[in-house]
């Protein structure tokens, strides 16, 4: 399909997975501007390394694996050989902060490679920010979405018309309508609710490969 529609967005999920991309565009501006203070100048994947793990370098700091060190920037390198174990101790803790905080709030895999690094400020990109709205949503994307989609807008169409047909011809206090709410198990693409209108719900679309 060329054009996709949306159907549904589940806004507080979308919003969970945005704090998720801040809370590490956070955490490594703040590694960042510490190492800068240093005069070391690092990029987004050397942080990415130092807060996943991939590349041990708070244990690093600790016990100086010599086979490590030969791994990192220069002057990098130069900071965990030396003897300053303030510094050394602040680099640690923000890097452990920044792994205890990401591991105990992600709801969702934060991709560090659609964070970017301008002139020292780390950014969230718009790549990141469309995914994030793309895994909250659901749209119709696919032929079978397509007419599963036009039937069920064709459906609630005809159903407001019956109604309103009924109201029309029907006038007693007491309501007569064309469907009313039941309740059972099941996903619904099309719902009634407890005042008789027919609510289409995109989310059961996901059902529909």
């Amino acid at each position: 399909m060329e054009e996709r529609i949306l159907v549904y967005r589940d806004k507080k999920d979308v919003e969970a997975y945005k704090a998720d991309y801040e809370r590490a565009r956070s955490h490594s501006q703040g590694i960042i501007n510490f190492l800068k203070k240093q005069n070391i100048e690092v990029n987004l994947n050397l942080v990415w390394s130092l807060i996943k793990e991939n590349f041990p370098v708070a244990p690093l700091i600790q016990n100086r694996d010599k086979k490590k060190l030969q791994e990192l920037p220069e002057a990098l390198k130069k900071l965990v050989e030396s003897d300053n174990n303030k510094l050394i101790q602040e680099c640690n803790k923000l890097i452990q902060a920044a792994q205890k905080s990401m591991r105990e709030n992600d709801q969702h895999h934060v991709d560090f490679s659609k964070l970017d690094l301008v002139d020292g400020i780390v950014i969230i990109t718009d790549e990141a920010i469309k995914e994030v709205e793309d895994l909250g949503s659901i749209y119709v994307d696919t032929d079978n979405r397509k007419k599963v989609y036009e039937k069920a807008l064709a459906a609630k169409k005809a159903l407001e018309e019956l109604d309103q047909t009924i109201k029309e011809v029907y006038s007693d206090p007491d309501p007569v309508r064309g469907i009313a709410p039941r309740r059972g198990q099941g996903a619904r693409i099309l719902n009634v609710d407890y005042d008789g209108e027919v609510e289409f719900d995109g989310y059961y679309l996901k059902y529909i490969k």
